[in-house]
């Protein structure tokens, strides 16, 4: 599993014109980067991957392996990328261009339970919350004595109908 971050300059839609319009700018940025920029600050400057900012994106990158429904370029250059910190060349997908750098390899196998714990104890903490919201609800609705007047929510519903 390679896991990447992405700098992407949207081309909001796959059409020719689109293409063709944004190229001079992601070459611009892809020239910028191979010259020293930071991929880091550039995703942060040009890029409109509109999941940058959202978790686990933003702090881990994208999960990339055979088959993992990303487009067909995504997947195959971020695949071909082999030594942490290495970028692809700029390339282009339907979504626009794209450079992606190689952040982390996770290799098959079981994951440590101290790589995992956070999230387990979030999800744990979760579900008892959950149970307790849902206990709580419960006895709430045991303690209350509710009237229902079905004779006028039939009635109100029956002349709204003639009206």
């Amino acid at each position: 599993l390679s896991i990447v971050a992405r700098l992407l300059q949207d081309t909001g839609g796959s059409t020719v014109a689109g293409h063709a319009k944004l190229r001079p700018k992601a070459l611009s940025i892809y020239n910028e980067l191979i010259n020293g920029g930071d991929f880091d600050t550039l995703i942060e400057k040009y890029s409109d991957d509109e999941y940058k900012n959202e978790e686990p994106y933003a702090s881990e990158g994208y999960g990339v392996y055979e088959n993992s429904g990303y487009v067909d370029s995504f997947e195959e250059e971020s695949l071909k990328l082999t030594e942490i910190g290495q970028m692809s060349p700029l390339f282009e997908s339907e979504y626009g261009f794209h450079i992606v750098k190689l952040v982390s390899i996770k290799q098959k196998g079981p994951i440590p339970l101290e790589e995992l714990s956070d999230e387990l104890i979030e999800l744990v903490k979760g579900e008892k919350q959950e149970a307790a919201w849902e206990e709580k609800i419960s006895l709430w609705k045991e303690g209350m004595t509710i009237k229902k007047y079905e004779d006028r929510y039939l009635a109100e519903e029956t002349s709204e109908d003639k009206g």
